[in-house]
């Protein structure tokens, strides 16, 4: 059986990004965006970000250093 690729959607400053299979999206520090999945399945996606460095899940959040920037 053939796995469904997921695909998805970054939104930057209200502007719609699609992505899929092989799309790169690199944004710098302080930006705010979002990722959702277009479709019915989920989205996969392999983040990197520097050792040490945070993320805010929401405006106003705490800041906090998720386990792949360990």
């Amino acid at each position: 059986m053939r796995r469904a690729r997921s695909h998805g959607v970054a939104r930057l400053d209200g502007e719609a990004h699609p992505l899929g299979p092989g799309s790169t999206l690199v944004l710098p520090p302080g930006v705010r965006f979002s990722l959702a999945a277009r479709g019915p399945e989920p989205l996969e996606a392999v983040v990197c970000l520097p050792v040490g460095g945070q993320a805010l899940l929401h405006a106003g959040g705490e800041p906090f250093t998720p386990p792949w920037a360990r």
